[in-house]
């Protein structure tokens, strides 16, 4: 078998699971392959975006890479960017960008992890095509680049030569599918069981997402709002009930509340419904009938249809992934 040269795309505050994910994926699949009396299928490259073959890490680490994107000198099949922090590719050096277009058309496979996609997308790489990115900056992604369809549910996507992973611990499941496509499904499930990760892992990452923005990013109306509702939660609710409980009338809340939460009152409401439930689900031991009561609803049935709505699972079928 022809050896692969795969490189990771190091980039400044790179988060590290990131690029040892996808490493021991590719390294456990050379083992296997080597234990059945072949050469190993893949040589791994690091590659730093910067001058400096160093990289620091989010979380402090240095990494070491083999070369950087300056001075790398050997022909690539794959490569994966590593995700690092969004804010970062707006102040990143124009010659990366230069250099990913210039790289991309020498290249079989051109993937990205969590939101290294930004990269791609910046580079004007992605123009009509479908990713995915961290569940976190979907949003971010798609007001950005408007041109790009962005899934924020799936945990990998591939479009032609462009492969794309959500938020990552989703690299590995991008990196899981590449040994599929060059070694076959069998050395893919002796992989997955070697590093103890499941082939079949959740294909939906918008169930790790949180429906409402954090507390602190909301707007003084809309504190009012979710601290009434989540203090009355098990009651139902009205839009005369809500624009009473902050002192104004019903059409110019609706008005108001729209514009700065950026959805209806009632929508609102559902999601403050939703994480409640979610919360109950993987902590308390209650039954489905009193978390639909506690959340607000009659029937286990409507509790149901809110989390088919959102996830397309029942709240049971929640419940058995994330309670321990």
């Amino acid at each position: 078998m022809d050896k692969k040269n795969i490189a990771i795309l190091i980039l400044p505050d790179v988060q590290l699971l990131d690029v040892a994910g996808p490493t021991d994926v590719f390294h456990t699949a050379n083992e296997i392959v080597k234990k059945a009396g072949y050469g190993a299928r893949y040589e791994l490259h690091y590659l730093s975006a910067l001058k400096s073959e160093t990289v620091v890490s989010n979380s402090g680490i240095k990494l070491q890479c083999d070369s950087s994107i300056y001075d790398i000198a050997i022909p690539l099949d794959t490569l994966i960017i590593a995700g690092t922090h969004p804010n970062l590719f707006a102040n990143l050096d124009e010659t990366v960008y230069m250099w990913l277009n210039q790289i991309y058309p020498q290249i079989n496979r051109l993937a990205s992890i969590c939101v290294g996609t930004f990269l791609m997308a910046k580079s004007g790489l992605l123009k009509n095509k479908t990713v995915t990115t961290h569940w976190k900056y979907a949003g971010l992604l798609k007001s950005m680049y408007p041109e790009i369809d962005v899934d924020a549910r799936s945990i990998f996507l591939k479009d032609g030569d462009i492969y794309s992973s959500g938020g990552i611990t989703s690299g590995i499941n991008l990196a899981l599918h590449l040994v599929e496509e060059d070694l076959g499904r069998d050395i893919t499930i002796q992989v997955s069981k070697h590093l103890v990760f499941g082939v079949h892992r959740l294909s939906d990452q918008s169930l790790f997402s949180e429906e409402l923005p954090a507390l602190e990013d909301m707007s003084e109306l809309v504190q009012k709002v979710y601290h009434y509702v989540n203090a009355h939660i098990g009651e139902t609710f009205t839009l005369e009930q809500l624009a009473d409980a902050v002192h104004m009338s019903s059409r110019n809340f609706s008005r108001v509340f729209k514009k700065e939460a950026t959805i209806p009152p009632g929508q609102f409401v559902e999601k403050i419904r939703l994480e409640k439930a979610k919360q109950l689900l993987a902590y308390t031991a209650d039954t489905l009938a009193i978390i639909s009561v506690l959340c607000g609803y009659d029937q286990v049935s409507s509790l149901n249809k809110l989390f088919d709505k959102y996830y397309n699972i029942s709240a049971s079928q929640y419940r058995k992934t994330f309670q321990h």
